[in-house]
């Protein structure tokens, strides 16, 4: 009798077992088909100036460069460039990184020239320092770093801080 009792209690286990998950089935197939599909409007877009690849200060834009993409009208930065002829030939004054809107304070003035004349922002100005393997730290500053200017008086002896911070724009030919 003990025998039986315990088939028939695993009988009833299983039925209910295999009820449950007919119920459960039933309710998740109706839960599914009553989600309202809820559709969001697509913000308005706008075209604007991209950078197609990475910039470096002194790089000259054009159509190789640049691409025109669709842009959320709200995301717009202020001062970003529209069209491709606004832009084309102007010099990169920073680095831009590929895939963001282009603004006019990346830019070097138009018709202010490519290389480092162009990588001079306006109210600066640019100076020569000679340098050797010593004074140059070895090949180890590189443009786009900063260094602090010493002025070294008589023998050596002492040093004088002239400048502080001061960004290194080239080094000998090569430039950003």
């Amino acid at each position: 009798m003990k025998k039986y009792g315990t088939l028939i209690a695993l009988a009833v286990a299983i039925i209910f077992g295999i009820a449950a998950v007919f119920l459960a089935n039933q309710w998740m197939s109706t839960q599914v088909t009553e989600q309202k599909v809820v559709i969001k409007e697509q913000a308005p877009m706008a075209k604007v100036v991209i950078a197609g690849q990475d910039l470096d200060m002194g790089t000259q834009l054009s159509d190789k460069n640049l691409s025109l993409v669709d842009w959320p009208k709200a995301n717009i930065p202020k001062g970003a460039f529209t069209s491709l002829d606004s832009i084309v030939g102007r010099v990169a004054s920073t680095k831009v990184i590929a895939g963001t809107p282009l603004v006019d304070r990346q830019l070097a003035a138009p018709g202010s020239g490519v290389g480092l004349v162009a990588s001079i922002r306006p109210g600066k100005r640019a100076m020569t320092i000679r340098v050797d393997e010593v004074v140059g730290v070895g090949g180890f500053i590189l443009p786009n770093t900063f260094v602090d200017i010493l002025s070294v008086q008589g023998k050596g002896k002492t040093a004088d801080t002239v400048f502080k911070r001061i960004e290194v724009l080239a080094i000998a030919q090569e430039t950003f």
